[in-house]
């Protein structure tokens, strides 16, 4: 007996053929019947389809190719063969590897043999035995690895037997195998009844067919007295066929050289559309006809992936077909995942969708999160990270902690100080050997939570400066199995790192790190059974038993991760289904839609690997594959083809053609024209010329865009449009002190801050390295009072410095920085040192209203005020509220502002300071509601100039905050002078007067 081939140019045919042989065609009582899949996830659909064809499902077994040639193995012949998968195979290769390479090339080389190796037990044929007969390198490693594992060519060596109960073996819809595993069913079927079911895409004898570039290479070896007549038998042939169909030419010539017993079932396409016609030519063996024009097939140019997803919608907006009858593919959606998930994902875009083949690692919290536990030492368990892997759903869930409690945790951290490192141990082990500058606990893990636990057991009599935070009781419970996670995380970490464990158990210890920190919800149950699975690979008996360090078990964990066998999923039934353009991918759909079919992507072009020492001509190269899939999608379409490319290259940004294969398509149609030109962007104009179906997104934006004359409005309206300053109010005021300082500093920040809350996100600056200004400022103050060196040290004490040779950098330049304070100080000739005073003001304003003032003011000394400036107008600015509240006090006699700086005093003669900080809190008032753009370095420009110098000014700021806010077309110059310049000229006409009666 031989395998029975069913063969179909339509997969619903090859479809309903299986379900037929399954379910309708009579068996022997309690018959196995045994489905061999090239992806198990294809099940479910094809018992979806099944049940529109027969009442009950039920009696089949479904296995993919691996797990069923295992099966037969067993059944059939009583063993069990160890078949290497490519992972495994490069784990065992590794420490031979070793030998000869270093540790950073060997993994690489491990892996690029193993795929070697695979190769040739796949496609070696008899060459293979006499290749391991000679001497070589590579010879004695394949001898090595092969005396513990089975080469596939083992199956055909097999002694089967007819199986005690009855069987059927159906092999479906697989594009390509190599020819060892058909030989293999062909001894299977002498015992038992094996279908194949194969797409084939004509429908006559046509294996012999060539394609251009093959009859021109045999054309010079035919004899030249029958070469005219061999050219013009070749002469009526579909060039689509010739030209796409090698890899199913391989497989039908080896079908018909077996005499395996063939079923037809084709389906001759019902319609003279311009893809039926081609449909028809090829699978009747036919010529070049005359083609009809319409838009069955089209091509769309796209300057960007992420335009084609764009082009995508808005051309299925326009086809007439439930989401389910739709199918996408590209060569690798998950290049495209981000554009679908942006465009189909929009609330009002009317298809879900479901989006296959992604890294598992990508849709999956718990791999990311287990991923960021292994990297943790890569990143010096550094603050960031170790809080990353604790702020994951999958490690919360299983410590029971809540969100709040992590930012809680990461708030304690970040108060602190903690930098990187458990303690100073931890430390030189993360730095393996490299000196280390920090010898210290200062700015570890261990040191802030000594100082938290402590915390609980004694209140301090002061408050220093440098205080860690001081916690309640109700927060131990928090901190408790935080600190519990992180010292457990660094002793099993410190033992991966120092361990060296065979194979099995390093697969024990990643389980158990598996379920000692992550739980997950139903949703990725099945992604923590499948990482289970995975590390029970490791168990396998024909893998050595040699002892391996975590390094390569780390780049085995990262390339399992990033298998594209993530998914997804949809809510509805009804959706469009998005997937990589893969052998055995393609099924029947009304529509195929093709992305990513540019000349760069598709074919995809292997090259032979140097380390390949065979000749292997049956192997299948990804250029003959992806002709076969671009065949496929021609009959895999029913009603409507639609491709797509990107026409700009990415990395240069030059033009680029379609792929040759798409270019092939387009010169047998010509002079019929597919391809459709679009509009730049998606809410062109052009798009609007007819009734079209679009998205309202794109008309909402398109009136936007072309509505003439309109001014996108401005962030701060009073900054484009003349709007008076608001009218005073009646209610008195209560301001604090450090509200009024943080206004004069930055008026702009502080009303985003302040009044809306709103706060720009600096590039953030690794306090490792740097001294932060808060940190500078309180240095400064702090040595007001006691020796730089104890005020350092005890900064150093609380991880408020840098690190190692940066906290010497940091010493240097704050203790130049205080001795030029001191020696300015040593100027004013007071003895005592500054206090800090609190102040408690009733300042009157206008209608009989009262500002309550009140806060602490530092820098107090009996000469006066304290202030680290200049006498400039942008620098007293700056402090100008705070000296008129400390001015208008009566706690002190000199009401003298000392700038230590210059050590120069400024005394005011002529100032009235309860009027004059009655007026600035006129002008702070208004500015709480109405924005004020007088920034202190702008000062002499509202005050003396004029709109076009603040113009200048505001086009050469670099303040973020500046930056951001004055935006082209968010501000107009002129209307900003014209708004505040007379209030602020009042308001701070006694600090100009003083200044110039000073001069």
């Amino acid at each position: 007996m031989k395998p029975t081939l069913h063969v179909s140019n339509d997969f619903r045919a090859l479809r309903k053929q299986l379900a037929h042989q399954l379910f309708l065609t009579p068996s022997a009582p309690f018959e196995q019947k045994v489905v061999l899949l090239p992806d198990l996830k294809q099940k479910n659909e094809l018992l979806l389809h099944f049940l529109k064809d027969v009442d009950v499902v039920m009696g089949v077994d479904f296995m993919e190719l691996g797990a069923g040639l295992q099966f037969l193995c067993k059944l059939l012949a009583g063993q069990t063969l160890q078949l290497p998968p490519l992972d495994l195979l490069t784990l065992h290769l590794l420490p031979l590897v070793q030998e000869f390479q270093s540790e950073k090339k060997a993994y690489p080389l491990a892996a690029a043999l193993a795929m070697e190796f695979l190769r040739y037990g796949k496609f070696g044929e008899g060459k293979l035995i006499e290749w391991a007969q000679k001497e070589g390198w590579q010879q004695t490693l394949w001898k090595t690895v092969f005396s513990q594992w089975d080469i596939p060519s083992k199956l055909l060596d097999l002694s089967l037997k007819k199986p005690n109960q009855p069987l059927e073996i159906h092999l479906y819809k697989f594009s390509f195998l190599p020819e060892l595993y058909y030989r293999f069913l062909e001894k299977v079927a002498a015992h038992v009844p094996v279908h194949i079911y194969q797409f084939s895409p004509c429908a006559t004898f046509w294996t012999d067919t060539f394609s251009e570039k093959e009859r021109i290479f045999l054309e010079k070896k035919v004899d030249a007295n029958v070469r005219a007549e061999w050219n013009a038998y070749l002469q009526d042939r579909p060039l689509l066929l010739a030209h796409l169909g090698k890899l199913a030419r391989q497989t039908f010539r080896f079908f018909e050289e077996e005499d395996f017993p063939i079923e037809e079932h084709y389906v001759s396409p019902k319609t003279d559309t311009l893809l039926h016609q081609l449909q028809h030519q090829i699978l009747h063996y036919e010529a070049k006809q005359t083609l009809n024009q319409d838009r069955s097939i089209l091509l769309h140019p796209a300057a960007s992936k992420r335009r084609e997803v764009e082009i995508l919608f808005t051309t299925l907006l326009s086809l007439d077909f439930n989401p389910s009858d739709i199918r996408i593919y590209a060569p690798d959606i998950s290049s495209y995942a981000p554009y679908i998930s942006l465009i189909f994902g929009a609330k009002e875009s009317p298809f879900p969708f479901s989006i296959a083949d992604l890294p598992r690692e990508q849709e999956s919290p718990l791999l990311q999160a287990f991923l960021n536990l292994l990297m943790l030492k890569q990143n010096r368990f550094n603050k960031t990270a170790v809080l990353k892997l604790l702020s994951s759903p999958p490690v919360r869930q299983k410590f029971r902690l809540k969100e709040k409690d992590v930012e809680a945790f990461g708030d304690w951290m970040e108060k602190g100080g903690v930098k990187w490192g458990m303690d100073r141990q931890h430390r030189k082990f993360l730095l393996q050997g490299r000196e280390m500058h920090e010898q210290g606990e200062v700015g570890t893990w261990e040191d802030t939570f000594k100082s938290l636990l402590h915390g609980f057991t004694t209140l301090p009599k002061d408050r220093p400066a440098w205080e860690k935070p001081i916690l309640d009781f109700s927060d131990a419970a928090t901190l408790g199995t935080c600190v519990s996670i992180v010292r457990s995380l660094e002793k099993e970490l410190s033992f991966l790192e120092t361990a060296s464990l065979s194979l099995a158990e390093w697969s024990e210890k990643l389980r158990f790190l598996l379920n000692r920190y992550f739980e997950v919800d139903e949703k990725e149950l099945s992604t923590f059974k499948w990482v289970e699975e995975k590390f029970a690979l490791l168990e396998s008996k024909a893998l050595p038993k040699d002892s391996y360090p975590f390094l390569p078990l780390f780049e085995f964990i990262k390339k399992a991760f990033q298998e594209k066998t993530g998914r997804k999923e949809a809510v509805q039934v009804e959706a469009l289904r998005f997937a990589s353009l893969k052998l055995a991918a393609l099924d029947h759909a009304p529509v195929i839609c093709l992305l990513g079919l540019d000349e760069t992507q598709f074919p995809r072009v292997s090259s032979k690997s140097s380390l390949c020492e065979l000749s292997l001509p049956k192997q299948p190269l990804s250029q003959y594959e992806d002709r076969l899939l671009f065949l496929e999608s021609l009959f895999a379409a029913s009603s409507h083809l639609i491709m797509s490319y990107v026409s700009i290259s990415e990395e240069d940004g030059k033009e680029q053609a379609p792929s040759p294969i798409v270019q092939e398509l387009l010169t047998i149609l010509d002079p019929i024209s597919i391809t459709e030109k679009h509009p730049p962007f998606l809410f062109h104009a052009d798009y609007f010329d007819a009734p079209k179906p679009t998205s309202h997104l794109a008309f909402r934006a398109a009136q936007k865009f072309y509505t003439p004359h309109s001014k996108p409005t401005p962030f701060i309206p009073e900054f484009l449009t003349p709007t008076p300053l608001p009218p005073s109010q009646t209610e008195d005021l209560t301001i604090d002190l450090r509200a009024l300082s943080r206004f004069a500093k930055h008026p702009l920040r502080f009303y985003l801050n302040h009044a809306l809350h709103f706060y720009l996100q600096y590039e953030e600056k690794d306090e490792e390295f740097t001294l932060s200004p808060l940190n500078q400022m309180k240095l400064r103050e702090e040595a007001h009072h006691r020796p730089f060196e104890e005020v350092f040290e005890q900064a150093d004490l609380q991880g408020k410095l840098p690190l190692g040779r940066f906290k010497e950098v940091a010493r240097l330049h704050a203790s130049e920085e205080i001795a030029l304070l001191k020696e300015a100080l040593k100027q004013f000739e007071f003895v005592e040192q500054p206090k800090t005073i609190d102040l408690a003001l009733t300042v009157p304003l206008d209608r009989g209203r009262i500002a309550h003032l009140e806060g602490t003011l530092g820098g107090v000394t009996s000469e006066g005020l304290l202030f680290h400036g200049e006498k400039k107008l942008h620098d007293l600015l700056k402090i100008w509220p705070l000296y008129l509240a400390f001015a208008s006090s009566d706690q002190m006699e000199k009401k003298k502002l000392l700038l230590t700086k210059t050590g120069e005093r400024l005394s005011f003669p002529k100032l009235d300071p309860q009027h004059a900080l009655a007026s600035y809190l006129l002008y702070y008032e208004k500015a709480l509601t109405h924005p004020s753009p007088f920034l202190p370095a702008w000062g002499q420009t509202f005050l003396e100039k004029g709109p076009q110098e603040l113009a200048k000014k505001i086009e050469d700021t670099t303040d973020p905050y500046a930056l951001w806010i004055f935006r082209p077309h968010q501000y107009d110059a002129d209307i900003l002078f014209e708004t505040w310049a007379t209030l602020l000229q009042t308001t701070f006409h006694p600090l100009q007067e003083a200044l110039n009666d000073d001069l």
